[in-house]
């Protein structure tokens, strides 16, 4: 038998194990000043805690500042997970520059 048969086999008994919740999510021009309105972030960490890998467009945030306080409400909300975040390089004209962000668990 292939080795790989076992692992299928199983796959089918265990259907819950194998799903991941992704989701995308347009923060509207997301950086310190909307992270620093409370209800604004605890709105976006009771989103971004339902998916297990979240697409934030608009992230207006070169330093992380807004990124660093996002994953610090997330993992304090959610202490089963740990949260992180990759981040794309600020794109865009020099008028409007804006991030891609994946935050996962």
């Amino acid at each position: 038998m292939a080795p790989w048969v076992p692992v299928l086999l199983l796959s089918f008994y265990l259907p819950c194990a194998w799903t991941t919740k992704i989701c995308a999510f347009n923060a509207q021009h997301f950086g310190v000043n909307k992270v620093a309105k409370n209800h604004i972030l605890d709105i976006m960490v009771k989103i971004i805690q339902r998916c297990d890998i979240c697409l934030l467009q608009e992230v207006q945030d070169p330093k992380g500042l807004a990124l660093s306080q996002l994953l610090r409400s997330l993992n304090r909300a959610h202490v089963r997970d740990v949260f992180m975040a990759v981040s794309s390089p600020s794109l865009g004209r020099k008028s409007y520059m804006e991030q891609y962000v994946f935050v996962y668990r």
